[in-house]
């Protein structure tokens, strides 16, 4: 019975008064209390007979309440726990401490609470005692032991399995799962943390296998490169289900595996199918560089290095036209801890060597130990990056600050490895590359407890955001739009270093793929770190197996705002100069055509330069006449910047004047430029010409007017005949300096045709370039560039 004021003990011995007994309502229960159900606040005074009850009080949950506790607002705690048929207990993220027996005739939910076991004498659990054997968080603070009890009665982890003190033991006798599903995946956290800092406890243990499990949502079927975070099964137990060929005994787990292998469908192999196109299971070997299929699904399953899967599904999917479907891979066995560690990974140099995150946690990749020339620079495959092309891609995990950058990196916020998460995670089941540098030697990567975060834990990282970030994405247009394939990122900040370091991450291609690459020094990168940029500081792209389709280049630039120069992209092929655009996505298209210049690797590099641009200016013009059908133009200029070209114009009155060629600009430093143009097509007695720039920003300027009558003077550089006869081109040089001379021939839209270097080690002297093999009748431009910065375009004529 109830009243305003007290409570009156009902039932001998509930709150350790004899019956009748009157109470302050503020009397906390020390030895049992009954549930009156005023509400469902287990934290109100006015539901216990007595008050809220403490960690020695035995409590019962009686049936025939209206009102069941519902556990939200605070911890709660008891001894012994007793819910009587019908009735109903709720944890509803929050923690129930209990230091004695459960004893469950209704139901208790704690799908999305937390069990602490922290009694003074050994302590059982019987996963049945809960609703769907479930258990968001469970925490052994019982230093004399808990053991699961029940035979095949699993008990289901879907958030945490922690430790709360030292030297505690937990028997699992076989019979815990941590789960893994579309929502979340469960974790062993870190066995000698209280939570904050790790290191405090020691002693802990698990006893008895551990399953561990990995959801594979359904996407497009796919590569993953997974690890193994137990010991003590077969691959065929584990990810087959220990099903014979083609048997899908449990829906929704487990995958088929494929071999190249002659007799893969021998039952002593144990695989699903047998393809001449490969296996569909691999581990890396790192001195040859390549996959190797697996010998037999007998194999154990416990391998360090981990293993790249292609999952088309569960092993419902026997076809490969069949949908893919979501699937669960679990493994069985003995989990790796502090009486169990993982093993050391060895890695030699200049050598990439795959790594299985060995625990059924993610790790933090700060945390994980490295020696010698490892790096810190981690590289993931993505089942998510290009699935339809490749079966996935390559994300390189580079550090920036105190966090991880994931490169390429998504524009799409929601994308896990977004260009401004730093917060990145090797999963639970996750397996990884690094790579030794060169230079460092040899080294090695282990794991210790303290690795380990929490699943949905938000691991606090200090920002970076004084380092400034170029990222370049490579991106295929299709008909449904951009599919996002590879990407890049440079790094500046005053403490890095332009050299090629420790630093630096090395490109990790797939074979045969489209792929994008910073080039320095003949090696390929995936990102690069480099001090402040300066004027004129150059970084070089590769382009990798790029098909003949529609491609574009997708460009951010962030925290550039306080630097007084302009980033400006150069496409060598179209001599197009795309200036970019701060904090602001710069998309470039581009295309591969027939032309075969188009897919030059080194087609596109990005320059800075000033950001206030003085006009070009011109400080000499001349012309002479060389000879009766010859005329040379020579020009220089002073502050050449931003200049795409020079066009050549030609009046025979001074004021009509039209283009007769054009010569790209070749300097574009912010200095000087000498130029020269032959005109062999002169055909009257007095002609003018002029030169036109024409500037990135679309604004033109002209030189001074040039007049010249003929006079019949010998040229020093010219082609004669021309038009050319036989397709024989005899390139003349008089009185030229010695030395190296670049000869291509151009179409009249300025594309490579043919190149040829020369060394003149005389001052007069003929080339004859042959050329019947490679130009049909019509006009061209001979580009000639030779010692003295000589630049000299010659327009030809093929009849």
């Amino acid at each position: 019975l109830v009243n305003t004021q007290y409570y009156y003990c009902i039932v001998n011995g509930n709150c350790g008064l004899p019956i009748g007994s009157k109470v302050s309502g503020r009397h906390k229960i020390t030895e049992s209390g009954s549930w009156l159900g005023v509400n469902q606040n287990w934290n109100d005074n006015q539901n216990w007979c007595g008050g809220v009850p403490l960690n020695s009080a035995n409590v019962i949950i009686p049936s025939g309440s209206t009102n069941y506790p519902v556990i939200s607002t605070a911890e709660a705690s008891c001894n012994n726990l007793t819910v009587n048929a019908g009735a109903t207990l709720v944890l509803n993220n929050q923690t129930l401490n209990i230091a004695g027996t459960i004893n469950n005739f209704g139901t208790i939910n704690t799908i999305n609470g937390s069990i602490n076991l922290n009694g003074t004498s050994a302590q059982t659990i019987a996963p049945s005692k809960f609703f769907k054997n479930k258990i968001k968080d469970l925490k052994i603070s019982n230093s004399n032991g808990v053991s699961i009890i029940g035979v095949n009665d699993t008990l289901k982890i879907s958030g945490s399995l922690s430790f709360g003190k030292s030297n505690c033991t937990l028997n699992t006798n076989n019979n815990i799962t941590i789960v893994s599903d579309s929502v979340k995946t469960g974790n062993i956290s870190d066995m000698t943390s209280d939570g904050v800092t790790s290191g405090v406890y020691s002693g802990n243990k698990i006893i008895g296998n551990v399953t561990v499990e990995r959801y594979v949502p359904n996407h497009f079927k796919a590569w993953q490169f997974l690890s193994t975070p137990t010991s003590g099964q077969t691959i065929k137990a584990a990810w087959q289900e220990g099903n014979t060929t083609l048997v899908n005994g449990k829906p929704g787990y487990g995958t088929t595996l494929v071999s190249n292998l002659p007799n893969a469908l021998s039952p002593s192999l144990g695989f699903d199918f047998y393809s001449p196109n490969g296996a569909t299971i691999k581990t890396y070997n790192a001195s040859t560089n390549a996959w190797e299929g697996v010998s037999s699904t007998f194999n154990s399953i416990n391998n360090p290095k981990g293993y790249s899967l292609f999952i088309r599904g569960d092993r419902s999917v026997t076809s490969y036209n069949q949908p893919a479907t979501a699937t669960t891979l679990r493994t069985s066995g003995v989990i790796y801890q502090p009486i169990n560690p993982p093993t050391t990974i060895s890695v030699t140099a200049n050598k990439f060597e795959s790594v299985g995150n060995p625990y059924a946690s993610s790790i933090d990749l700060s945390k994980i130990t490295r020696t010698g020339g490892v790096q810190d620079v981690y590289y993931v495959w993505d089942p998510k990056l290009t699935p339809t092309y490749y079966g996935g891609g390559y994300r390189t995990l580079i550090r920036v600050g105190d966090g991880y950058m994931a490169i390429p990196a998504d524009q799409n916020s929601s994308s896990y490895y977004n260009a401004s998460n730093q917060n990145i995670k090797i999963q639970s089941g996750q397996a990884f590359f690094v790579r030794a540098d060169s230079a460092l030697g040899n080294g090695t990567i282990s794991f210790n407890e303290n690795c380990k975060v929490k699943e949905d834990a938000i691991v606090t990282r200090t920002t970076s955001d004084l380092v400034k970030k170029i990222f370049v994405n490579l991106n295929r247009e299709t008909t449904s739009g951009s599919v996002l394939l590879d990407g890049v990122v440079s790094l500046f900040d005053e403490m890095y270093q332009n050299e090629i370091n420790f630093e630096d991450a090395t490109k990790l291609l797939i074979a045969n793929s489209e792929g994008l690459a910073i080039m320095q020094n003949n090696k390929t990168f995936a990102a690069e770190k480099r001090t402040l940029p300066q004027f004129t500081d150059t970084i070089f792209y590769t382009l990798n197996q790029l098909k003949k389709l529609q491609y574009n280049l997708s460009i951010n630039l962030e925290n550039f705002e306080d630097i007084m120069l302009k980033p400006y992209l150069v496409d060598r092929y179209t001599g197009i100069q795309h200036m970019l655009l701060f904090n602001a996505n710069n998309s470039i298209p581009f295309a591969i055509t027939n032309d075969i210049l188009s897919s030059n690797p080194n087609r596109f590099y990005l320059v800075f330069k000033p950001m206030q641009i003085l006009p070009v200016k011109f400080t000499s013009i001349t012309a002479e006449n060389v000879s009766k059908s010859i005329n040379k133009i020579n020009w220089k200029v002073e502050n050449e910047i931003n200049i795409i070209r020079y066009d050549i114009e030609k009046s025979t009155d001074g004021r009509l004047f039209k283009s007769i060629g054009n010569i790209a600009s070749a300097f574009n430093n912010g200095q000087s430029g000498y130029y020269q143009f032959v005109d062999s097509f002169f055909n009257a007695e007095v002609v003018f010409y002029r030169i036109k720039s024409l500037d990135l920003d679309g604004s033109i300027s002209y030189s001074k007017i040039v007049k010249i009558s003929e006079t019949g003077s010998n040229p020093n550089l010219y082609v004669s005949p021309n038009p050319i006869e036989n397709k024989i081109i005899n390139l003349y040089f008089k009185n030229q300096p010695k030395g190296k001379y670049v000869v291509n021939i151009l179409d009249t839209k300025g594309l490579q045709i043919k190149s040829s270097i020369y060394n003149l080690i005389e001052t007069d002297k003929i080339i004859k370039i042959f050329a019947e093999e490679i130009l049909h009748s019509g006009a061209y431009f001979l580009k000639i560039d030779g010692p003295n910065n000589l630049k000299s375009v010659i327009p030809i004529l093929i009849q």
